[in-house]
């Protein structure tokens, strides 16, 4: 029994490691209609299929919300989260990427 136990307790630690290393959310570039920035911090992703993602960035990046953005594809056509930055057009500041949150969609 105490064998049993001791197996159970490593197969739990080695799922909870496996999920706290899992792949990074990543959007489809050509998939995104277009960005919205409601604030200095957060990112909104509007895709093509009626999806919203939302990114809130590691920093606030104060240029943002008026300059705009520009941002390189990550490994092909990829945005991924916590992986690349995306730079403000006016003032050229990098501001990264955080995690992205899927949104509940909008209610007619």
């Amino acid at each position: 029994m105490k064998k049993l136990t001791t197996a159970l307790a490593a197969v739990t630690l080695f799922a909870s490691a496996t999920s706290a290393i899992a792949a990074p959310v990543c959007l489809d570039s050509l998939r995104i209609r277009n960005t919205s920035i409601p604030d200095a911090k957060h990112i909104v992703f509007h895709m093509t299929d009626g999806t919203t993602w939302s990114n809130e960035l590691k920093n606030r990046c104060p240029g943002l919300r008026w300059n705009g953005f520009v941002y390189e594809p990550f490994a092909g056509r990829d945005v991924c989260e916590n992986l690349q930055t995306v730079v403000t057009i006016w003032d050229n500041q990098p501001c990264m990427l955080g995690k992205f949150t899927k949104q509940a969609p909008a209610h007619a």
